[in-house]
């Protein structure tokens, strides 16, 4: 309930200019449209959606989870691949 409750800072993602991903579980029906619409915001970013995973794909799809972040840490490394 109080997340509903923090201004969006929406209109500030278009200034991130690192490599960036947003995860979100497929299942996560509060959070994946504002997921899309980060996507969308953040230039050059990465969507990835965890199918199986709700709220917390770190523990619904760990192996899944496991690999979007050791693809961003790649991408975060070695940008320019």
């Amino acid at each position: 309930y109080e997340l509903g409750t923090y201004p969006s800072i929406l209109d500030q993602l278009p200034a991130v200019r690192c490599p960036t991903t947003v995860m979100v579980g497929a299942d996560d029906h509060g959070l994946r449209e504002a997921a899309v619409r980060m996507h969308e915001a953040i230039g050059g970013s990465t969507l990835e959606v965890i199918d199986g995973a709700a709220h917390s794909p770190q523990t619904d799809q760990p192996t899944a989870w496991l690999a979007v972040v050791r693809a961003d840490l790649a991408r975060a490394e070695h940008p320019d691949r």
